[in-house]
């Protein structure tokens, strides 16, 4: 599949989620009610997808391509599937505690959600969780799978789940906001989880291993270099997600509707955000191929070019996106149950956002760069230093500019993250490959 093709599907996620924004601020507007639904989603479903896009490939992608040349692809396969089985028991024992504890678990992401907001809460996290397991467990698979050239899979979970929220909420009443939300969630998760089975089912039988999805019970060969790989990145999205939560616990101390209008400005930076880091995605095979191959050169030239590719993807549609942020804020949102100050307070948060969105996206290459090369102290390093100045800022700008500062925090601390790992990668990039082939003799 050609990138332009790749970018093509990826938009017409994105165009989806717009949909999907359009119709919740006309039907619920800047609710109690939507921002508990918000919230639930920040706390589990983006964590969900932070694994997917920034852990599973880069253990996933080395591990399969490594096993493959070394013993096969059915051992390769079954990595994988063991994988994804460890996956299936955290999912089930990250659904138990919702169950068991709702009212602790939702007072602590959520200390300043009241009224009919708080009493959705839990049911919300519930469906939520249930929805992001299936996310990882599609992730898994759908990162082998694009070693086999198949990257436009990844798209179809977010894909899903927006095609029947769009569904649920149109057909269902406003007050049914737990029906709609939660369980359009869970069923385009359970979609995007069946293709993504039958995708792995048919590449098995191409590829001359068996097609049962039976998980093996350990991970075979390069064992160590997994683990090795599971710790930093592991911590690395501990720190990333920390930071959303962070972000959402203090958006929850402001004026209700913070939180849904917060969303709504983040949605409009997938704009720039979603095919550059699609862009990742597909260069990061052959960054790890470079670095099994021991080949100094062949790797720079790939990261130089996915570098280039990120910048040229996303930073003149950010510019453009900048500009015309107030218009396009009015003309999206202005029909439904918005009024001014919130479309006002859209158009401030957005004009923060798009301006870090291009970072994001290096943010996320980079990411993946660091995975390649092993470099355990760059990939936790940055993200780390950065939820401190996160930790640092957020409260006293949310003090002194509401909703609109906790954008400017959010911002600053992906360009600090940016920032970090140029340097980062600055130190470690001449010696990268030579060490990673030093480290497995």
């Amino acid at each position: 599949m050609t990138l332009a093709r790749l970018i093509a599907i990826s938009f017409s996620s994105s165009a989806l989620g717009f949909l999907l924004e359009l119709l919740l601020a006309w039907k619920y507007g800047a609710s109690p009610e939507l921002d508990a639904f918000r919230l639930s989603q920040s706390v589990f479903l983006i964590g969900s997808q932070l694994l997917v896009w920034q852990l599973l490939p880069h253990v996933v992608v080395p591990m399969f391509t490594g096993l493959r040349a070394r013993q096969g692809e059915a051992a390769a396969w079954r990595s994988v599937l063991a994988v994804h089985g460890t996956f299936v028991i955290a999912g089930v024992g990250l659904a138990a505690a919702i169950a068991l504890f709702p009212e602790a678990i939702a007072r602590w992401i959520a200390p300043g959600i009241t009224g009919p907001g708080a009493d959705l809460l839990p049911g919300y996290m519930l469906a939520v969780a249930a929805a992001g397991t299936l996310y990882v467990l599609a992730g898994t698979l759908a990162a082998a799978l694009s070693v086999h050239g198949q990257f436009a899979i990844g798209i179809l979970p977010p894909l899903c789940v927006n095609l029947c929220l769009i569904g649920m909420v149109a057909a269902l009443p406003s007050t049914r906001p737990l029906a709609a939300l939660g369980g359009g969630t869970v069923l385009g998760a359970a979609i995007a989880y069946a293709a993504h089975v039958a995708a792995v089912r048919r590449a098995r039988r191409e590829s001359g291993a068996s097609d049962r999805l039976a998980p093996g019970i350990q991970v075979e060969g390069g064992g160590a270099s997994l683990t090795g790989l599971l710790v930093p990145l592991g911590a690395a999205i501990a720190f990333g997600h920390a930071a959303t939560i962070f972000v959402q616990r203090t958006l929850s101390l402001q004026s209700v509707g913070s939180i849904a209008l917060f969303s709504f400005a983040l949605r409009l930076t997938t704009l720039v955000y979603t095919p550059a880091a699609l862009y990742g995605n597909t260069a990061f095979p052959a960054l790890a191929a470079a670095v099994d191959a021991t080949d100094q050169t062949q790797f720079k030239t790939a990261l130089r070019k996915a570098l280039a590719r990120t910048i040229v993807l996303s930073a003149p549609l950010a510019a453009v996106l900048w500009v015309v942020r107030g218009p396009m804020v009015r003309l999206l949102f202005g029909t439904g149950k918005l009024d001014a100050d919130a479309l006002d307070s859209i158009t401030a948060m957005f004009g923060w956002m798009v301006l870090s969105s291009p970072m994001g996206a290096v943010v996320a290459l980079m990411g993946k760069v660091f995975s390649a090369i092993r470099n355990r102290w760059a990939i936790v390093g940055p993200p780390a230093i950065a939820l401190v100045l996160l930790a640092l800022t957020a409260r006293p700008l949310a003090g002194e500019y509401g909703a609109e500062g906790v954008a400017m925090a959010f911002a600053v601390y992906t360009f600090a993250i940016a920032a970090l790992q140029m340097a980062a990668l600055q130190l470690a990039g001449p010696r990268a490959v030579t060490t990673v082939a030093a480290m497995r003799k």
